[in-house]
């Protein structure tokens, strides 16, 4: 029988293995990786650069990543021009607003996204749905933050929907009621009808109903919950849309993780929004309504 290798040996073995995997002895976060990169006009609704997944190793500045991919940069706590179009253009990191671009850092699977909204803009959006699957499956400022789906029927088809499609994604979340063990360091995920939710009202549903200034959604239901107004950038009503309209939508309050809402006028819509939280359906959309079988970005697109 051949004699067993020493400790040393048998550990350095390990580690070797281990290195193929993810490393050893070092914190994951300091691996090489990709960081999708998207710059866009318009609340994501015109492209102004496409760009490979960029690759970094471990936690690195976001201007480093900007500079990569496009040139002309002015301004670095607040990017004031890209590529000689100027404007306050808004940074997004896992779906988040970042307020300082000079100390915002991506690290390997983060989403990275530049929009210039333009200057009619009622108000800055906190968070945005367009980033998705971020921040759940990649946290919040490099850090992993719990999530937890909140369902006004926790037994019901858009719930299960909303918590298989987290489960695809290798999210372990928790699911229950509404504020049912509330935090502000969890990721909640508010689902059923609008008007089940504002009966339980808590902060981030009562921004949402006071609109963008307050929330940065550029959406609003109705006092009964049965329709959705459409806000366009400057916060007044572009459509109105009626039964079986859903929406998803993202909002942050002050330091607060994330929250957000799969949500409609009834529980079509909300059935509609919970097959809605796909990447590709969502990809640079601020928030997205959806209503008979399609979607409609919002804030609303300028006429003319």
């Amino acid at each position: 029988m051949p004699a067993r290798p020493p400790l040393a040996v048998a550990l350095a073995l390990a580690c070797l293995a281990a290195v193929l995997l993810a490393g050893c002895g070092a914190d994951a976060a300091s691996s090489g990786g990709p960081v999708s990169v998207a710059v866009t006009r318009d609340f994501g609704a015109r492209p102004v650069v496409s760009s490979p997944p960029v690759e970094v190793r471990g936690s690195t500045p976001v201007l480093d990543v900007v500079d990569r991919v496009i040139g002309g940069r002015e301004g670095s706590r607040t990017i004031t021009a890209l590529d000689g179009v100027s404007g306050d253009w808004q940074l997004f990191v896992n779906g988040v607003r970042s307020d300082d671009a000079a100390a915002a850092r991506v690290r390997p699977g983060d989403r990275l996204w530049l929009d210039l909204p333009g200057a009619d803009a009622a108000a800055p959006s906190s968070a945005v749905a367009g980033s998705f699957p971020e921040p759940f499956v990649h946290g919040v400022e490099g850090e992993n933050v719990p999530t937890r789906v909140e369902c006004s029927d926790p037994s019901g088809a858009a719930c299960d929907t909303v918590a298989d499609r987290l489960t695809e994604l290798g999210v372990v979340a928790a699911r229950g009621g509404i504020n049912a063990g509330v935090n502000n360091e969890t990721l909640r995920v508010l689902v059923g009808p609008w008007s089940d939710l504002r009966v339980r009202a808590d902060n981030s549903v009562r921004a949402m109903d006071a609109g963008p200034r307050r929330s940065g959604v550029f959406a609003r239901f109705s006092a009964d919950g049965r329709t959705l107004e459409v806000l366009d950038a400057a916060g007044r009503e572009a459509q109105e849309l009626a039964a079986g309209t859903g929406l998803v939508a993202a909002t942050r309050l002050e330091d607060r993780q994330p929250v957000w809402f799969v949500t409609g006028t009834d529980a079509a819509g909300v059935e509609a929004a919970a097959r809605a939280l796909d990447e590709a359906t969502l990809t640079t959309r601020y928030a997205l309504a959806i209503h008979d079988d399609r979607g409609i970005a919002i804030p609303a697109a300028k006429k003319g």
